[in-house]
């Protein structure tokens, strides 16, 4: 019986305690509020499946900002992403040999060696490099 009413107690506290929404709150948006208490302290009250949430209103300064495909992002956040990401690791070289009117290609990768063939007038602007490097290495 003891815990019955300890229990009972405890629930009604915890209702007592609840926030609410004080009258004379100005509706800003519907589940949103406004109110100035009688200490001049700004508050904003939201109502949310939970129950009432009270937090100061407090007005911030503008932030910078970039939009993104994403929406927009405050520059100091594009900054520090900026400065957190990792430098992309110069990717492996390849291996060029002449195959006729062809090239062929190695080049070395965590799953092994890859290896292709492309036309001499198909090459893409990385074959290129790789290719003249090569050249240039065999001239020597």
């Amino acid at each position: 019986m003891k815990k019955i009413l300890l229990i009972l107690c405890a629930a009604g506290c915890i209702a007592a305690a609840q926030t609410t929404v004080p009258k004379g709150a100005t509706q800003v948006t519907p589940g949103t509020y406004r109110y100035t208490d009688a200490h001049g302290a700004k508050w904003i009250y939201r109502v949310t499946p939970f129950g009432v949430a009270r937090m100061r209103d407090e007005v911030k300064p503008a932030a910078e900002t970039k939009p993104t495909p994403f929406g927009t992002v405050s520059a100091a956040a594009q900054q520090n992403a900026d400065a957190a990401r990792p430098e992309a690791p110069p990717p492996a070289p390849l291996k060029a040999t002449d195959a006729g009117n062809s090239v062929s290609f190695e080049r070395v990768t965590p799953f092994g060696v890859e290896k292709w063939q492309t036309l001499k007038t198909d090459l893409d602007s990385t074959e290129q490099a790789a290719w003249d490097r090569q050249r240039a290495r065999d001239a020597k």
